[in-house]
């Protein structure tokens, strides 16, 4: 642990020498399914995360995030039997990027965008063969996409800053249809907004 507190210190030590910002923000997001997503499920009002945010510039930040949307609930019309409360998807995107900073006494903007790697988890439920008996099972997939945003600052402090941030990300997980079973299952890709709202802190 002590090493790991000394390389930590070396680096923010290097990082000031150099001239680079180094900053870590934690958020509260809600996320509004879009496109297809959104006739299978509602909007996720329970979901957390943070980012790092590397001042490579001093209008340029290399960013790093993550986040974790615990539910969102069943949008579906289901048969009789099934459980609502069963039927539910949850994700957590990773996202890495730039924005563009640009600070005004105690407010400040940035505009950004990048790429993103999305885990997603989808919870359902699965009938026996007479029809009475229903099993709980999950589907889980990971898969590329991207985001655009921007945010808002305030600084209370140099180094505190509330932080609204609105986004927009796409997964790259549409599907075509099945050549074999002439079923069409073709979909179109995955698309969210997200709203998130969070306290930064710069270390300098």
């Amino acid at each position: 642990m002590r090493k790991w507190t000394v390389l930590t210190a070396l680096c923010l030590a290097a990082a000031s020498a150099y001239g680079v910002g180094v900053g870590v923000g934690g958020f509260y997001a809600l996320s509004m399914p879009m496109g297809d997503v959104a006739d299978l499920y509602k909007m996720n009002i329970i979901g957390f995360g943070g980012k790092v945010m590397i001042g490579v510039m001093p209008m340029l930040n290399v960013d790093v995030g993550f986040g974790y949307h615990m539910k969102y609930e069943n949008n579906q019309e289901l048969a009789a039997g099934y459980t609502d409360d069963n039927w539910y998807l949850t994700t957590i995107p990773i996202t890495f990027g730039v924005s563009y900073p640009m600070k005004f006494d105690s407010m400040g903007v940035y505009f950004g965008g990048g790429g993103a790697f999305v885990m997603k988890k989808m919870n359902f439920e699965i009938a026996d063969a007479t029809g009475t008996a229903y099993t709980e099972e999950s589907e889980s997939e990971n898969k590329p996409g991207f985001y655009v945003g921007g945010g808002l600052q305030y600084f209370f402090t140099d180094a505190l800053a509330l932080d609204v941030n609105p986004r927009w990300m796409m997964l790259l997980d549409a599907k075509d249809d099945d050549p074999e079973t002439q079923v069409d299952d073709s979909t179109s890709n995955s698309m969210f907004i997200d709203f998130l709202i969070g306290v930064d802190y710069y270390f300098m």
